[in-house]
């Protein structure tokens, strides 16, 4: 097999007067490999709105002509640079249509020509299940950051409720009579309207800031960066009919609200948030459950829904999988990777101990 053309790389700054431009390049890239919506133009137009420094770029390696890999990175003028990922983004923005994993000789050629000054990159949030794998050599490092999970769900909803364990069902049906005799009809509502997805967002905002999220300042408040990214993000896709807001209300009250996106048969699960002085009832949980029913309704063709996060224990019962999220750090030279290796071998815990890999 003869050797493949080495890839060359073009960096352009993610700035609005030429943002338009390439995140048009991205999307063309992402279309071809049907890519992951979590970091599609519209996901990564917003977040650089309401999150972006101007530090960021767009990294494209082009090969026989055509793009084959792009990266979206926080490239500051300092050692270290690593992918544009705020936490409300829980995928690395990777597009590889090498159909390989990424190798490190082009990893450090993208590191030159994003920063003159970057000895280090940086690329957490790495998932295998949209080819970002890095075929990690030498004294470079690769850790898994997480274990993500995940729902498979078969053709018939019976089934699947069936191989979950029978306490867990058995309190389920427990709290929900609960809820009804307390406090009134438990109603679930799938939001998907373009015209009712921002208020919707809105009154998930309402309800976070009422709990603890709102005491810590985390909460997605109408008057901040959260708010507007998920209202500006949700908003666009709700124009594709990909948005949804999935809503529990217990008698007259909000009890439990998801936001989510669906597309190519999946549901992904951005943020979840409840009523706290409803917690004996559980409405997570029971929000959860009229939404993998909701997947059953005929026109909805959801068959898998991602987590994207840590396991939680609340997500313990429902889930049939979990796949490793890894980390990297690729070394611009090799003796500066040797170098660190040596001195983390001198310091480092046995549980932090990265995966090595040799050179063959």
């Amino acid at each position: 097999m003869g050797k493949l053309p080495s890839l060359q790389w073009d960096v352009a700054p993610a700035k609005r007067r030429s943002l338009a431009f390439e995140l048009e390049r991205w999307q063309a890239l992402h279309t071809q490999l049907s890519g992951c919506v979590l970091i599609s133009a519209e996901t990564l137009g917003a977040a650089l709105t309401h999150f972006g420094t101007g530090h960021e770029r767009f990294a494209f390696a082009r090969q026989d002509g055509k793009d084959c890999i792009a990266m979206l990175v926080n490239a500051p003028a300092r050692a270290s640079v690593g992918v544009f990922l705020p936490s409300q983004l829980p995928l690395a923005p990777i597009l590889n249509a090498t159909y390989q994993p990424l190798q490190m000789n082009d990893l450090r050629a993208a590191l030159a020509a994003l920063s003159p000054t970057g000895l280090v990159l940086r690329v957490g949030a790495l998932d295998p299940r949209w080819g970002t794998d890095i075929a990690i050599r030498e004294n470079n490092e690769k850790i898994v950051q997480t274990q993500t999970p995940a729902i498979d769900l078969p053709d018939a909803l019976e089934p699947y409720m069936q191989a979950r364990a029978n306490k867990f069902r058995s309190d389920l049906r427990r709290r929900r009579k609960k809820a009804q005799t307390e406090l009134g009809e438990v109603r679930f509502e799938a939001i998907a309207d373009k015209n009712l997805v921002e208020a919707a967002v809105k009154e998930f905002g309402a309800l976070e800031a009422r709990g603890w999220k709102g005491a810590a300042g985390t909460a997605v408040a109408t008057e901040g960066a959260q708010f507007r990214f998920y209202a500006d993000w949700l908003g666009a896709l709700a124009l594709e009919n990909k948005a949804r807001v999935f809503v529990l209300r217990i008698g007259q009250s909000v009890a439990a609200m998801r936001l989510a996106i669906e597309d190519g048969g999946c549901l992904y699960m951005l943020k979840v948030s409840y009523e706290e002085t409803l917690r004996a009832y559980s409405p997570g949980a029971l929000l959860l459950e009229s939404v993998i029913e909701w997947c059953y309704r005929p026109g909805v063709t959801v068959r898998r829904i991602e987590f994207y996060g840590k396991v939680s224990e609340a997500h313990q019962p429902w889930l049939t999988e979990t796949r490793a999220m890894s980390i990297a750090s690729v070394y611009r030279y090799e003796w500066l990777a040797t170098l660190r290796a040596a001195a983390k071998r001198r310091t480092a815990a046995p549980s932090a101990s990265p995966i090595q890999h040799s050179t063959g």
